[in-house]
């Protein structure tokens, strides 16, 4: 249910929690997961840090759904699959170099999915191992 504030603009819960997602994205390309603060995505969001805690139980919580929200390793569209052409004859071999080479090239060209392939070494977060 929408509520009006104070100021008169309309608040909604999942476009507030739609910003603090997106911030962490942001923080996360640009200086990465070591800049990830409660204030840095609170003031990238624009909206008052308290929420994180209201919407996600705290950072935490945060960090995990953003996680969560992310499908890095689904990139390859059907259009790329098709391009492939998968062989028959050779038990599926070149279909899964080119899918690992694709895969590849994903991370080497999207600096959000390195960050997280380096966070995951730095640190053993559960949604980051999942």
């Amino acid at each position: 249910m929408e509520r009006k504030s104070a100021a008169g603009s309309i608040r909604n819960k999942e476009r507030s929690k739609k910003k603090f997602l997106d911030a962490v994205g942001k923080i996360l390309r640009t200086k990465g997961y070591t800049a990830l603060k409660v204030s840095s995505i609170a003031a990238a969001a624009g909206v008052d840090k308290k929420m994180i805690y209201s919407y996600f139980g705290g950072f935490d919580g945060l960090i995990d759904e953003y996680i969560r929200s992310q499908d890095y390793w689904s990139k390859v569209t059907i259009e790329e699959v098709e391009k492939i052409k998968p062989k028959l004859d050779d038990g599926g071999k070149s279909f899964m170099e080119e899918m690992l080479l694709t895969q590849f090239d994903y991370v080497y060209t999207h600096k959000e999915a390195q960050k997280l392939l380096l966070w995951r070494l730095s640190e053993p977060r559960k949604a980051l191992k999942n």
